[in-house]
């Protein structure tokens, strides 16, 4: 193995790196979704890695209350293929097969979500949305019957590292604004167990460029997160962004890699209907202006359990970090 292998396999990328390559990191995933708001139709497509030797991939479909799963070796073939631009996936009776035609990248050619951080070996969990635009062409079939993914709105993501955050996480991902180039995207959580030091990242893009949040230099970000709501805000001395999110009703409750043990554990609470207003600002001539605003429905949006965590209902989780 060439030292650069090596030195990806601890979850670090180079400057000018590309993170939507696989790292060989205990655990690695992949996260698309698909949104047709006119029709209430979201899918989610998931793959999981752990050890680059077993793939658990998963497809979500809402409002069919769709979830598929499939535990199969890495690469996954014929279960899970996606080349530049183009996805497909199937398990069981669900199958989706998409070609996007991509937006403004979501990361900085120099670094992805993180910002340096991504420098540091074996961070806790490294996390960098990738991509949205547009489905090009693209269908969803559930048992026989096609649905034409046509037009919907298309976001990818990746995160990976040794292990998802023990004590739980929060995420978001909206895409399906009124202006269709606005994006955001949150994550965050305790990285290391037992500590309250619980940072987030927020990536946005607007029609002037691409906003990052919370990572170094210090730009500090306030997390919130309760029973079905989640609230984001953070600021730099020329940008600020605030998020607030909603979900009712049932989640689905989908697996995650555990690299401790070797086993996909059902940590996820995950929304594919849930609600996301968004406010962008920047500061021009001394004024805070709006570079992008809006509500987003059939957003994404994620709380992880504790592990061993009960069903039972559990208090806010509030988080600070830079």
């Amino acid at each position: 193995m060439s030292l650069l292998a090596r030195w990806r396999a601890t979850g670090a990328d180079l400057p000018f790196g590309d993170p939507d390559r696989f790292h060989g990191a205990p655990l690695e995933g992949w996260y698309w979704r698909f949104v047709q708001p006119e029709r209430e139709l979201a899918v989610a497509v998931v793959c999981g890695v752990l050890y680059g030797a077993w793939a658990e991939v998963v497809i979500a479909v809402h409002p069919h209350g769709i979830v598929r799963e499939a535990r199969v070796p890495w690469p996954p073939t014929g279960t899970f293929a996606r080349a530049g631009a183009t996805l497909s996936a199937e398990v069981d009776d669900v199958r989706v097969a998409v070609a996007v035609a991509p937006g403004p990248p979501l990361r900085a050619a120099l670094w992805p979500a993180l910002g340096p951080a991504h420098l540091v070996p074996r961070f806790p969990q490294y996390w960098a949305p990738l991509a949205a635009g547009t489905v090009h062409e693209g269908r969803v079939t559930i048992d026989g019957t096609e649905h034409d993914l046509a037009g919907a709105r298309a976001y990818g993501e990746k995160s990976w590292g040794p292990q998802f955050p023990p004590d739980g996480w929060w995420w978001g991902a909206a895409h399906a604004f009124d202006d269709p180039a606005l994006v955001v995207a949150f994550a965050g959580g305790p990285l290391v167990h037992g500590l309250a030091f619980a940072p987030t990242a927020i990536v946005a893009r607007v029609r002037s460029g691409l906003v990052r949040l919370g990572s170094p230099p210090l730009r500090p970000v306030r997390s919130a997160v309760g029973d079905g709501t989640w609230h984001v805000e953070g600021r730099s001395a020329r940008t600020r962004v605030r998020i607030d999110g909603q979900a009712d009703g049932g989640h689905l409750l989908l697996p995650h890699p555990e690299p401790d043990d070797g086993t996909f554990d059902r940590r996820a609470e995950h929304w594919l209907d849930g609600v996301v207003e968004a406010v962008v600002e920047g500061r021009r001539g001394g004024r805070w202006r709006t570079l992008g605003a809006g509500r987003s429905r059939l957003a994404g949006l994620e709380r992880g359990r504790p592990r061993a965590a009960t069903v039972a209902a559990e208090p806010a989780v509030e988080g600070t970090g830079a």
